[in-house]
């Protein structure tokens, strides 16, 4: 039998041989690990005796940290900003400089927004998103990925967080999963951004293990971010806020300028690189804005004709108090709705979604019902007409 402590130095001596940059840390974690201890114990019980079968558990964990597997994956598990988060293999780790992202993101969204609709794109572990949820309690979040691992992964953070009535986990090429009739006013995300000729020379951790459409951004590296600024141009109401690589601030900059974006900002992260790039929606006029006005006064329209009757005029101010609350004056649908995919809040895949004039239907029901609760004083005047 050895002792914890001979083993945390043959451990330690076999990661330095592999060329593990953190060696003696990883070996100690993942002793505390197996042996369901924290880490500043593993220093106080060196001259524990481990049991066959501990050491049993042990082998493979080193086996799978010397084919540097990350850290995090074989943990299961990853402190980001305020919270730790489930991270399984096949999922994007999350990091510190990424923290920036989620600091601007709360320094522009105001703390009483409510509510506030969120599209947190390539979510991964659901990490970004959730953080700004946790901290905004009008957040309303869509977690949008292509990926299974990525969107289940995402799901159990949803639980973990107790966040399942605000959030609705979909399979997404970008924002496309949305429906269009859905309100997007901020969109939060850790795109691909890495170029395609870069990947290979990156930490084996990354390289060989991390998910490739988590890394590839294309030759530049600033394919996707093209494509989600494009497609975000066209539906959000407030403002983006993407992570960047090294070198990449200025032409994301440029790339969000030239899709009307304004009060484009660039914030380094705590190594001093420019990793974050945002911008605003221009707060009056313009082509967007107007499209939406229309689409509100469309809406509007379908909800009259829904209902089959006429609405009776100057209902009391109570009214307003029933109902939604908007933001910028627009249409605040509950996200509880099941979205494109037949999805449910914070599930991954779910039933057969209803056709699309069912989902309208069921919603205008839901509103004419308020209406009318709200006019009972004036039925009399309403079935006089």
């Amino acid at each position: 039998m050895k002792t914890l402590g001979e083993v945390r130095a043959a451990t330690t001596s076999y990661f330095e041989s592999v060329a593990i940059p953190s060696a003696r840390l990883d070996a100690e974690l993942l002793l505390a690990k197996v042996l369901g201890l924290e880490r500043v114990q593993v220093y106080a019980q060196f001259e524990r005796l481990l049991t066959e079968a501990e050491l049993a558990a042990i082998r493979p964990l080193v086996k799978r940290r010397a084919g540097r597997e990350p850290m995090a994956w074989i943990l299961g598990t990853k402190g980001f900003y305020e919270h730790d988060f489930e991270v399984r293999p096949g999922t994007l780790v999350p990091r510190p400089d990424t923290e920036t992202l989620v600091e601007l993101a709360l320094a522009w969204i105001p703390a009483d927004a409510d509510p506030v609709y969120v599209a947190d794109v390539g979510c991964g572990t659901g990490c970004i998103g959730l953080s700004v949820a946790a901290a905004r309690p009008g957040a309303r979040l869509y977690a949008l990925d292509l990926s299974e691992i990525a969107r289940d992964t995402t799901t159990a953070n949803v639980a973990k967080l107790g966040l399942e009535s605000r959030v609705a986990v979909l399979r997404s090429d970008l924002l496309t999963a949305i429906p269009p009739a859905r309100p997007i006013d901020w969109v939060v995300s850790n795109p691909p951004y890495i170029p395609s000729a870069d990947i290979a020379a990156l930490a084996p951790e990354v390289s060989r293990h991390e998910p490739r459409l988590a890394l590839d951004g294309g030759a530049d590296g600033l394919d996707v971010v093209r494509r989600l600024v494009q497609q975000a141009a066209a539906r959000v109401r407030e403002g983006v806020l993407l992570e960047i690589g090294a070198g990449q601030a200025q032409e994301t900059a440029r790339i969000l300028a030239a899709a009307g974006f304004v009060d484009v900002t660039v914030r380094a992260d705590l190594g001093g690189v420019e990793r974050v790039v945002a911008g605003r929606v221009a707060t009056r006029g313009g082509g967007v804005r107007a499209a939406r006005r229309a689409t509100s006064s469309a809406r509007s329209s379908t909800l009259g004709r829904y209902a089959g009757m006429r609405l009776p005029a100057g209902l009391p101010d109570r009214t307003r108090a029933r109902q939604p609350r908007r933001v910028a004056g627009h249409p605040a649908p509950p996200l509880g709705v099941p979205l494109l995919d037949g999805t449910a809040p914070s599930r991954g895949r779910g039933a057969a979604l209803p056709p699309a004039s069912g989902l309208l239907a069921r919603e205008l029901a839901v509103r004419v019902s308020g209406l009318l609760r709200a006019a009972a004083p004036r039925a009399r005047l309403c079935r006089g007409r």
